[in-house]
């Protein structure tokens, strides 16, 4: 006798649940072994956002990855553009030379994820103090830190480490 199967429990996830889990596999904290299942279904989704992109909504779909378990997944080079990325950790995640302009990134976890070279032009909700937890800066893409609304919050020593991270020499920062 087949059974239904049971949706993920998380507020407005269409999915259903991975396996034993009470999530689906995005939102499963246990991904032991699962990481290239997870990188294969991405590819698809960020397929459907291409689409979405192009066609400027008309087809595809928008990727909603909120609140989604993605540590350590490479993401490099990936067209993230206006992608909604709330709440989504990407701890240790591999964000380099990826396009992240106009994605919405509030309250993400960033924690080690290399985002050398990324584009982060008008990322909504960008904040200094999350970049400070990234892995490497470096070469990213129309960023500037000073421009972030809480740098002016940071303390000296968090400011020259941001530059640091960013490959920029703070005393080069344009004052207002």
């Amino acid at each position: 006798m087949a059974t239904d199967a049971k949706k993920c429990e998380v507020e407005s996830c269409p999915r259903d649940t991975w396996r034993d889990d009470t999530r689906c596999l995005f939102h499963s904290t246990d991904t032991e072994g699962k990481k290239d299942e997870i990188e294969e279904i991405l590819k698809g989704l960020l397929s459907k956002h291409l689409l979405w992109l192009k066609s400027k909504g008309e087809r595809g779909e928008r990727l909603d990855l909120s609140d989604m378990y993605l540590r350590e997944l490479d993401l490099r080079g990936s067209n993230l553009r206006q992608a909604i990325l709330r709440g989504a950790d990407l701890t240790e995640a591999n964000l380099s030379y990826a396009a992240i302009w106009r994605s919405n990134i509030c309250a993400a976890n960033l924690l080690n994820a290399d985002l050398t070279g990324a584009n982060l032009e008008f990322a909504l909700y960008l904040e200094a103090a999350k970049l400070l937890e990234v892995r490497s800066l470096k070469g990213v893409q129309n960023l500037n830190v000073t421009r972030l609304p809480d740098y002016p919050s940071l303390t000296e020593e968090e400011k020259a480490k941001l530059h640091r991270l960013c490959g920029s020499n703070p005393e080069d920062a344009p004052t207002d």
